[in-house]
Order: structure tokens, then C-alpha cells, then sequence
């Protein structure tokens, strides 16, 4: 799971501004989605994935990062920070929640 994650990380630094937009577009979904969901079951979204609220919470937060490397923040879609918005609620509720790091 993390070799798969850290590729994406690594593509979406480096990546064009279209290939961002793609990027950020789809974990956008899948975090909007995760988010429902952990807002009407709680924790028991979790079950759902491979990988623990930890490690969820640094995946996104370094997608967060990713996208907004090696571009100007002046540039980007709106939709960057709509993402940005939704990994701060998700570090509120569950990701400052836990001890210790990935």
C-alpha cells in the first residue's frame, strides 16, 4: 500500500499542472466520500480500507503537499484549496487524534 501511495506523492510533486488537477480532482472525490461517511458511521468507515486512519491521514496530507509543489499558489483551481479545506477537517477529527507518527 505505501510503495503504491509514495508513487503517487512522487508523481503528483513533480507532475504538470493538468496532472495535478487530476489528481486533486480524484482524492477530492475519494476524501469528500470518506468524509460522508466517517461523519453518519464513525470509525467503522475504516473497515473499508486496507490501511489505518493513520496512515489515510498521512497519505492525504501529503497529497496536500504534492499538489501545491512546484507551482505557484496564484495558478492553481479553486478546487486545490477546496481539498486543502477537507484534509484540515479530516486532521481535526481523526488524523490530531492519534499518538504517534507514520
Amino acid at each position: 500500500w505505501r510503495e503504491r501511495k509514495l508513487m503517487t506523492i512522487e508523481r503528483a510533486s513533480s507532475a504538470s499542472l493538468e496532472v495535478k488537477a487530476l489528481i486533486a480532482a480524484d482524492k477530492l472525490d475519494n476524501l469528500s466520500s470518506i468524509m460522508k461517511y466517517l461523519k453518519l458511521d464513525g470509525d467503522k468507515v475504516w473497515s473499508a480500507f486496507s490501511a489505518e486512519p493513520e496512515a489515510q491521514c498521512w497519505y492525504y496530507n501529503r497529497i496536500a503537499e504534492a499538489i501545491f509543489a512546484n507551482i505557484q499558489r496564484i495558478s492553481v483551481p479553486a478546487f486545490f484549496f477546496d481539498y486543502e479545506v477537507l484534509v484540515a477537517e479530516l486532521n481535526d477529527m481523526i488524523c490530531n487524534k492519534k499518538d504517534g507518527a507514520i
